[in-house]
């Protein structure tokens, strides 16, 4: 991907961050830490937060939690471990 290409995936990401529910701190880490998650990821992010408008604090929320354990392999795997859980939760409480 290009320089501007990664700038406008970046923006949208940090416009995304900006609209969610999130407490203004954790909005301000997040937005200082987009610029340098993988283009893949901003993509990713992007592309989910787009199609689902209603589920934008649960992905930003996400995102936070997996940029919070620092590329911690284990950290992620328990963060995705434990959204896992709470999706099968959800669904055989629904």
């Amino acid at each position: 991907m290009t320089d501007s290409s990664h700038s406008v995936l970046v923006n949208k990401a940090v416009s995304i961050v900006e609209q969610s529910r999130l407490s203004p701190a954790d909005k301000k880490l997040l937005e200082g830490r987009v610029p340098f998650v993988a283009e893949s990821m901003l993509q990713m992010f992007v592309e989910v937060c787009e199609e689902d408008p209603f589920g934008v604090d649960a992905v930003v929320e996400s995102l936070k939690k997996k940029l919070d354990a620092q590329g911690n392999l284990k950290k992620i795997h328990e963060v995705v471990k434990q959204e896992r859980r709470e999706i099968e939760d959800m669904l055989a409480v629904g």
